[in-house]
């Protein structure tokens, strides 16, 4: 059975038991985001003046460059999820604050791999079965004629991705524990997890939407703090897309200018909401996977079986 507490409350525990690793961490979060950040503005500035002017010839090579840039804040994110796992997991292990960059972290980048590369080929042919649902219920509805019609192709179309939402959570609460059991066994595991967390799907999800909504009040507060005046001026140009493209490069020109206090209080508090959003959810997601494995050998043999 899976403590719902103790699991919400393994990052807390870790950050309070380990504030060296805490703040390494953080210092290791905040160098990558600042990295990132100062490459991947003035890429923003120049493709936004573009956009502008209507030249949208970079707009390719833009986005390969942010998707190498997303991909290297994943690898990033990766090491610390990974060092999270063996704060749980292998607490003894604590040298570097439990940073590592080797086999548990080239396994979880794999596992990574493996589930997006299902998740796209899932999503395609759910998308073409959907289409071809949707368009014979439609013609079976009304002929493809009419209001009536139209208004079955949006109520399937919504009952649809509704049911696709909820199976996407379900799967991805259920295989959640494949990371954490990953790094435990030292090899890749899939099968495992959703043996292992048969019966504490609920408990699970649970535990995700506080940790999501502990994080997103974090990040609100992060905004509000920081970006106030970008939000207002936001708010004042919502209804003129040019206005709005006009504040939003006035934000990012802010941000490629001098070091200001504003600045400075906007990088540690980004980073405080980064770390324990690590620590929550990693150390959260390896507690569950402590909690949920059973103590007796044949137990344990009928889950990695």
């Amino acid at each position: 059975m899976l403590d719902i507490g103790e699991a919400i409350g393994a990052g807390f525990r870790v950050l309070r038991e380990r504030p060296v690793a805490g703040l390494i961490w953080a210092a290791v979060y905040f160098v990558a985001t600042a990295i990132i950040g100062a490459i991947s503005l003035p890429l923003i500035r120049q493709q936004m003046l573009a956009a502008q002017s209507g030249d949208f010839s970079g707009a390719a090579p833009f986005m390969v460059e942010v998707q190498a840039l997303n991909i290297l804040m994943v690898l990033v994110m990766l090491v610390l999820w990974s060092a999270s796992y063996r704060a749980v997991l292998r607490p003894e292990d604590d040298r570097f604050g439990y940073l590592r960059l080797g086999g548990d972290e080239l396994r979880l980048f794999l596992l990574s791999l493996i589930f997006l590369i299902v998740a796209v080929a899932v999503l395609f042919a759910v998308s073409l079965l959907f289409g071809v649902l949707g368009a014979g219920a439609m013609l079976a509805m009304g002929g493809g004629r009419g209001g009536g019609a139209s208004a079955g192709g949006i109520l399937i179309a919504v009952v649809l991705s509704i049911a696709l939402l909820a199976a996407m959570v379900f799967l991805s609460v259920r295989f959640a524990l494949a990371f954490p059991l990953t790094f435990q066994r030292r090899k890749i595991v899939i099968g495992a997890a959703w043996r292992l967390s048969r019966g504490s799907f609920w408990a699970m999800l649970v535990a995700f939407l506080v940790v999501a909504v502990i994080y997103m009040i974090l990040a609100t507060l992060v905004t509000l703090i920081t970006g106030a005046g970008y939000l207002s001026m936001m708010a004042s140009s919502f209804s003129d897309p040019a206005h709005m493209g006009e504040a939003a490069r006035q934000m990012i020109d802010s941000r490629l200018g001098g070091l200001t206090a504003m600045r400075v209080l906007s990088w540690v508090l980004s980073t405080v909401a980064g770390t324990v959003w690590i620590a929550m959810s990693g150390c959260g997601l390896a507690d569950a996977a402590r909690q949920l494995t059973p103590d007796s050998a044949e137990e344990i043999a009928a889950i990695w079986e």
